[in-house]
């Protein structure tokens, strides 16, 4: 920290690198406002509550990140802006390179025994690994717990950490044989917001039911929800995973069997139903995805109706190896649609803050990028007289009920 003005709702900090107490890669003013959500020493606070205890730190502190949205200075030329925050993480609730740190998905627990898997670890020298195997965090009535981005819940404990959320933990690092184990008895542990897919089963006032497939990408089927439930017989299973959407609006057109993304915090140990609390529901029309696709052998005529409003993949290809639609963990073949979707530029205009990126080319021969659809159709048309392609990929949101890909960006790779 550099310093900060509770007049002007503002801080000031040094940009460095984790480990980096000493160099600095510029200065950075937050803006921060009456909804500004801080946790502060494992205490969250909202607005000038927070900000006075971050003036009283003492410059020089490093203490603080930063959750924001970036508002463009309003002219065609600029490239400056503001950082007006969300949410803040300061003082001994932000990871410090003093202890070690773990962070991963629970997928089981046992009393005060919490196993992590897709574990990253974090050592004070500065290193960082992760680790194939299982990681164990331990836990106890002692334990710091925080909620990323909450004021409104009750003082937490070690009992908010259940089955299927994702935790950052800080404590003591021990490796047990050939386990990764992080004793946080005496630590401290972020609840971090994870992300459910599946498909809609049924929904109720203020909830709905989840036929549940992955929890932040890993199969529903190896986490292990014992002690979930206040009962046995209330434990979170997946072919019936319950979701307190309380406030929330679900997407328009939702019916049963849609995919859903939907994003949160699970409940505490030991205190479901419901399973998760909701603070966003998606649907597919919603969420980022990807189109790709691999020709064997190359081809000239990889697309079909090419022209400057869109195309789509020509699936009767002979050479046409691979063809999906990848949504997070939902993978879409795209033989299995009624026929192949049409890929259409996106119609977001370019700003300080966005441009569309159109590619071809391979690392031999250069790449040409374009922000134009339509230059970039025309190069297309000109390479495909003497050229191959061999891969592409695209992202953006796909829309099952029009059947359409709409893309910000396109790279095709060729020979």
């Amino acid at each position: 920290m550099i310093n900060s003005n509770a007049d002007l709702g503002t801080y000031t900090v040094y940009v460095r690198p984790f480990h980096d107490e000493v160099n600095a890669l510029g200065t950075l003013t937050i803006f921060n406002s009456a909804n500004t959500v801080y946790t502060i020493d494992g205490a969250s606070y909202t607005g000038a509550a927070g900000l006075n205890l971050l003036t009283q730190a003492p410059a020089g502190t490093t203490m603080t990140a930063a959750y924001t949205t970036f508002e463009p200075t309003p002219t065609p030329t600029a490239t400056a802006g503001k950082f007006n925050s969300i949410y803040v993480i300061g003082g001994s609730s932000l990871e410090t390179s003093s202890v070690s740190r773990l962070s991963g998905d629970i997928i089981q627990r046992s009393g005060g025994t919490a196993t992590l898997r897709g574990a990253t670890l974090s050592l004070p020298d500065g290193t960082f690994s992760y680790n194939l195997a299982d990681c164990i965090v331990e836990l106890s009535s002692a334990t710091e717990v925080t909620e990323d981005g909450q004021v409104t819940l009750t003082p937490l404990n070690q009992s908010a950490v259940a089955v299927g959320q994702h935790i950052d933990a800080v404590g003591n690092y021990i490796l047990n044989g050939n386990v990764v184990t992080l004793d946080a008895t005496a630590g401290k542990v972020r609840l971090q917001p994870t992300e459910l897919y599946g498909t809609l089963l049924s929904t109720t006032t203020g909830g709905l039911s989840l036929d549940l497939l992955s929890i932040n990408n890993w199969p529903a089927d190896i986490y292990v929800f014992a002690g979930n439930g206040q009962t046995t017989a209330q434990d979170s299973s997946p072919a019936n995973y319950q979701v307190n959407t309380a406030a929330l609006t679900l997407p328009s057109g939702v019916a049963a069997g849609s995919p859903l993304w939907i994003d949160g915090f699970t409940n505490a140990f030991g205190a479901a139903p419901p399973d998760f609390n909701a603070t966003a529901v998606t649907a597919e029309a919603s969420e980022p995805a990807s189109l790709r696709a691999i020709w064997a052998d190359g081809t000239t005529a990889p697309f079909a109706g090419l022209s400057d409003s869109g195309f789509s993949i020509d699936l009767t290809n002979p050479n046409l190896t691979s063809a999906v639609i990848r949504i997070g963990p939902e993978s879409i073949a795209l033989s299995t649609l009624p026929s192949s979707p049409t890929l259409a530029p996106t119609a977001t205009p370019m700003s300080n803050t966005f441009s569309p990126l159109y590619a071809v080319g391979n690392a031999s021969t250069g790449i040409s990028v374009f922000s134009s659809f339509a230059s970039f159709v025309t190069q297309l048309n000109t390479i495909f007289a003497t050229t191959q392609a061999i891969q592409f990929e695209a992202r953006g949101l796909y829309n099952r009920a029009t059947n359409t890909f709409t893309a910000n960006s396109v790279n095709v790779v060729i020979y």
